[in-house]
């Protein structure tokens, strides 16, 4: 799901890579018309609009995105987002990111115009992280990553809150984009422990089951929130 602070919009689907120099070529001979068909998915928007497990986006150039109905997660795994702003003594304001999700999750910066000057990175613990922030930088963007502990197949929720400094910018705009995203990993299915992750939706399944028997998915899914600060 995306949103930003001017509009909203849900969307779906089927993000599928490969990871070699065949990316997914192969699967093109299988017969399957959609896959005959398919074309690299465009990129539009902060990271493409798609919830990156790592900062590979000059790697992966070639990935389809199917249509897919929104992976079954159920509400009390869902990963929650809350957004508030504190006005600064000096010009420019703090923003609070406070999330509840998967035992993994990301975030992706787009600072253009140099405006974040500081964060903290867990205002939940005393481990709060680098603020070296301009040496984070790669061509005026942040991936911040977290983990916590094994990724686990319960309900449980990961609480993961920080701050962003950012100094006020003259033409008021407001040009920082954010991209927040949760990665599900493990599933239960009526087997055990689904490690895979491919049985967990219908397309997904539904993907892995053509296959021939040398390749190998694996399968997770993602909560995506992109918004401007």
């Amino acid at each position: 799901s995306s949103s930003s602070s001017s509009s909203s919009f849900l969307d779906s689907g089927l993000w599928i890579n490969g990871m070699d120099t065949l990316a997914l070529e192969p699967l093109r001979q299988l017969g399957v018309k959609d896959w005959q068909e398919a074309k690299a998915y465009p990129c539009r928007g902060l990271a493409c609009s798609l919830p990156w497990f790592f900062p590979l986006a000059d790697e992966l150039q070639d990935g389809w995105l199917l249509p897919a109905k929104p992976p079954p997660i159920e509400e009390a795994r869902r990963m929650k987002l809350a957004v508030s702003e504190e006005e600064r003594e000096s010009q420019g304001k703090r923003v609070i990111l406070s999330l509840d999700g998967p035992s993994h999750m990301g975030i992706i910066i787009s600072d253009p115009h140099h405006r974040v000057t500081a964060w903290n990175l867990n205002l939940l613990s005393s481990d709060t992280g680098s603020n070296d922030v301009q040496t984070r930088r790669k061509q005026d963007m942040y991936f911040i990553y977290f983990a916590s502990g094994l990724a686990s197949a319960s309900s449980q929720l990961h609480p993961w809150k920080l701050s962003i400094d950012l100094r006020s910018d003259a033409r008021g705009r407001d040009d920082v984009g954010v991209a927040a995203f949760g990665h599900y990993l493990l599933f239960e299915g009526k087997d055990g422990t689904d490690l895979p992750g491919c049985s967990f939706s219908d397309e997904a399944r539904g993907f892995a089951a053509i296959l021939p028997e040398h390749l190998k998915p694996i399968c997770f899914y993602n909560i995506l929130y992109n918004f401007t600060l």
